[in-house]
């Protein structure tokens, strides 16, 4: 309960990892359940995966965790945009323009309170939208793993600028069941799509512009097939995997298992003093 998260944070004085691992009857972490300055300032590790009944406010309790490096809020379907980036009057507002002012209109949210973070696991969370990517990929300049899966609403455009922007320190990302993305699906020549789907070429794009300096070295785009073609079996889908998987194996990529690809570390000193 919230009680029993109070006194353990007001209480534990060592408490640098907390897990509250399916925890529903948690419902803010923010007015019930003040931490201790101590606690705040030395949490490292905190895992909220499952608490169901957590809401976007739950992000004001992150404000002075300033050595936070893993947030898990996997599952907590109702955190929205407004959990990683308060921007209620822009969300459906994706120009270049506004994304100039990010930093001017950041208030209460985890990409204030902690941009530091380096492991932030997001899976399910399938209220979250472009303006959470694009928000996490300006601010949070330490990201190395983010895990996406299941998130059925950011576009190719977003996570393509996600591997340009944070290719220096971003070493995994899971996109697993984000089936809106149409990765390994058929050509949707409606669209303009000829020989692959829009958001492959658009992540091979960016991959390819950042070859010098990109850390990407795992990749899960495991049933990314585009959301109109999900539940469809479609044999022509093959060529556009293999096209798909060829062209990242150019990139040292290897297929581990059917859309999961990997490749040897590729990160600097700097980057592995921080980790």
């Amino acid at each position: 309960t919230n009680a029993t998260i109070e006194s353990i944070t007001n209480n534990c004085k060592q408490l640098s990892q907390l897990s509250l691992w399916g925890c529903i009857g948690i419902t803010k972490l923010n007015e019930s359940t003040q931490m201790s300055s101590w606690t705040k300032s030395h949490l490292a590790v905190l895992n909220l995966w499952g608490c169901h009944n957590l809401q976007d406010n739950v992000a004001n309790t992150f404000m002075g965790m300033k050595n936070l490096r893993t947030l898990v809020v996997s599952e907590c379907f109702r955190l929205s945009d407004d959990f990683v980036v308060s921007l209620p009057d822009v969300r459906n507002v994706l120009s270049s323009d506004a994304l100039k002012f990010f930093s001017l209109v950041l208030q209460q949210s985890v990409c204030k309170w902690v941009p530091g973070l380096q492991h932030f696991h997001l899976r399910y969370c399938k209220m979250l939208s472009d303006v959470s990517i694009y928000a996490i990929s300006r601010v949070m300049q330490s990201m190395y793993s983010l895990d996406l899966s299941f998130c059925t609403k950011p576009s190719a455009r977003a996570i393509a600028d996600l591997l340009e922007e944070r290719a220096d320190t971003l070493f995994e990302l899971r996109l697993l069941h984000c089936h809106q993305l149409n990765i390994l699906g058929t050509p949707d020549r409606n669209r303009g799509e000829e020989t692959m789907g829009m958001a492959s070429a658009l992540i091979l794009k960016s991959l390819r512009s950042t070859s010098a300096t990109n850390c990407l070295c795992v990749l899960d785009a495991r049933h990314c097939t585009g959301q109109q073609r999900q539940n469809r079996r479609n044999a022509s889908a093959e060529p556009s995997r293999s096209s798909f998987s060829s062209l990242m194996a150019d990139m040292s990529f290897e297929e581990k298992s059917p859309a999961f690809f990997t490749r040897a570390v590729r990160w600097d000193a700097a980057v592995e003093s921080s980790l």
